[in-house]
C-alpha cells in the first residue's frame, strides 16, 4: 500500500473524458475511478491530487469522499477558484504548487528554466503525453527525442487511475 501518492486528471463528471477512457456510462466510469484509486491506498495515505478533479463543476466533489486517504489538491486548469470553498469540504488543502522531497508538484509542467531548483516535476495535465527532451548532436547532424527524466506525468491516463508513489516514479527513471 502507498503512504504518499500522486495522481491527476480524474475529470469526475466529464462524459467526453469518460468516453475517451472507454466508458459510455458516467456512473460506471466513476465506480472504476474509485476502484482503481482505492486499490493501492489505505485510510492514512496522503494523496496529492494534481488538478482537474472535475470539469469546472462542483457537482461531483462528493465522490472525493469515497477516495481513501487524506487529499491535497493542486489547482488545475479546470479547477475554478470560485469553487475552492466547496472543494475544501473534501480535501485538506488547495495549492498552486507544493514542494515534496525536492520535487515540485504541479498540474501543468513547469518551465525547463525553473527545473534547476528541483529534483523533478511531478505533474498531470498532459494525459498520455510526456515532456520531451530534444537533443541536437551537431557533428552527427542528428536530433534525438526522449522522455525528459526531470518530469513525470502522473495523469490518470498514464497510470490507469492508480496513484503512484515517489519510489515508483524514481524506479521508472533508472
Amino acid at each position: 500500500m502507498i503512504d504518499v501518492g500522486f495522481i491527476g486528471d480524474l475529470h469526475l463528471g466529464h462524459p467526453a473524458i469518460a468516453k475517451l477512457r472507454g466508458f459510455d456510462d458516467i456512473d460506471e466510469y466513476h465506480e472504476y475511478v474509485i476502484k482503481q484509486y482505492n486499490s493501492v491506498l489505505h485510510a492514512r495515505s496522503l494523496v496529492y491530487l494534481l488538478g482537474d478533479n472535475s470539469f469546472e463543476k462542483t457537482t461531483y466533489y462528493h465522490l472525493l469522499d469515497r477516495l481513501l486517504g487524506r487529499k491535497i489538491q493542486i489547482g488545475g486548469n479546470h479547477d475554478l477558484a470560485k469553487h475552492a470553498e466547496e472543494l475544501l469540504k473534501y480535501v485538506e488543502g488547495i495549492a498552486g504548487a507544493v514542494q515534496y522531497k525536492g520535487c515540485i508538484l504541479t498540474h501543468l509542467p513547469i518551465h525547463k528554466q525553473e527545473m534547476s531548483r528541483f529534483r523533478m516535476n511531478i505533474h498531470a495535465h498532459l494525459h498520455e503525453d510526456t515532456v520531451k527532451l530534444l537533443t541536437y548532436i551537431p557533428l552527427e547532424v542528428r536530433v534525438t527525442i526522449t522522455e525528459d527524466p526531470k518530469y513525470f506525468c502522473a495523469s490518470w491516463d498514464r497510470l490507469n487511475g492508480i496513484p503512484i508513489s515517489l519510489e515508483q516514479i524514481l524506479a521508472t527513471k533508472q
